[in-house]
Parts: structure tokens; C-alpha cells; sequence
């Protein structure tokens, strides 16, 4: 099998400890700079429960740039985006009363 004799070269990179261990990627998007933008929904507690998200910004070489904890409940993310240096992030909102 010629899969087999190809040669393969990998590096290791530094290990990255991770504050929310249950977390779930919610969205990625671009900054307008080459960098990234990500949303992360994380949960804690002895019955997983969602907190918060944490919003990451990535420069080009995907090196942390900035984060911020959003500590919001209740609300169901629908998208995130960035446009003219802003972000924007959409919830969904159920009024359950108007039914």
C-alpha cells in the first residue's frame, strides 16, 4: 500500500489547560482583520446546566488574542457575527405569555 510508505512529519504544539472543560462550539466568524472570532456555550454544576458563553478572539496564527464571559441563562443562542468591529450575537427569545 503505497498509503503505508508516504512519509508523515507532525509537530506538537504547546498544551492549552481549558477553564470550561463542557462547553460546546456555538459559532465561528470572522473579525475583518484575518482573525477569528469563536462563541463557546459552557455549562457547569453536578447536572450539566448552560452558565454562559465565552466569546474568544484569535489573531491570524490563532493566538488568544482577548476573551469575554457573557454569563447569560435562559436565552437560546442563534448565531454570532462580526461587522464593522462590532459583534453581534442573536438570541432567541420565547414569550410563552402571548401564546
Amino acid at each position: 500500500m503505497k498509503s503505508q510508505e508516504m512519509p508523515v512529519s507532525f509537530e506538537i504544539g504547546d498544551k492549552y489547560n481549558d477553564r470550561y472543560k463542557y462547553s460546546n462550539l456555538m459559532s465561528i466568524s470572522e473579525d475583518g482583520t484575518g482573525g477569528t472570532l469563536l462563541v463557546r456555550a459552557y455549562y457547569s454544576g453536578l447536572v450539566l446546566s448552560p452558565k454562559g458563553y465565552l466569546i474568544e478572539h484569535y489573531d491570524k496564527d490563532l493566538n488568544l488574542i482577548d476573551e469575554y464571559n457573557y454569563k447569560i441563562k435562559g436565552k437560546e443562542f442563534v448565531d454570532g457575527y462580526a461587522k464593522n468591529g462590532q459583534l453581534y450575537l442573536l438570541f432567541l427569545d420565547y414569550n410563552l405569555n402571548a401564546l
